[in-house]
């Protein structure tokens, strides 16, 4: 008699896949200047994507007002950078590992 697992003997090394082969972390970025009209905050977009799926997407209020188109755009591409560390460490416990990230800015 077949034990219940014996069918998963023959696919151990099979493993699912999310899109395409091009497992690339990616960024896009997008930063409105004075998005909110009452306290004149810009507003910082910014979303992964790994594998050409969209992992997560954040759009929060800067925390500062920003004094020039540059500087806010400044804020949004650190505040990526922040969460790509944290990526970066957490896609190499996972075994893959990239040399280069790509930024896609709005500006």
């Amino acid at each position: 008699m077949a034990t219940k697992f014996q069918h998963l003997k023959g696919i151990s090394n099979y493993r699912l896949c999310l899109g395409t082969n091009n497992a690339k972390l990616e960024g896009y970025t997008y930063a409105n200047m004075a998005g909110d009209v009452n306290i004149k905050n810009s507003t910082t977009v910014y979303l992964y994507t790994f594998a050409d799926v969209t992992l997560f997407w954040v759009s929060i209020l800067q925390k500062v007002v920003s004094l020039s188109i540059i500087e806010e755009a400044y804020i949004t591409i650190i505040e990526y950078c922040k969460e790509v560390l944290w990526m970066q460490c957490f896609l190499e416990e996972l075994g893959i590992k990239q040399d280069k990230y790509v930024l896609h800015c709005d500006s």
